[in-house]
């Protein structure tokens, strides 16, 4: 029986260049800090622990204060 494999291009096809290595490590660590939020929030929701109508605006909030926008910033200018 022959396995097929996934198409995997040779090189990214896209790459982010950070200004520097210091703003590459903030938006590694910040990344972890959303993503760590964001799938707590998503497994409480799935489980029905929490109420995601009830908790939106504040979830919202919350990803405004753990850094999202400087993320957004930080990602984007890599892009130019």
């Amino acid at each position: 029986e022959k396995k097929q494999e996934a198409a995997k291009p040779a090189e990214p096809i896209t790459q982010i260049k950070y200004e520097s290595a210091d703003k590459q490590a903030e938006s590694d660590l910040m990344a972890e800090e959303l993503k760590a939020y964001v799938y707590e929030k998503l497994a409480n929701w799935c489980l029905g622990t929490a109420d995601v109508e009830a908790e939106w605006d504040g979830y919202l909030k919350e990803l405004e204060v753990l850094g999202l926008s400087k993320w957004l910033e930080i990602q984007q200018a890599g892009w130019k």
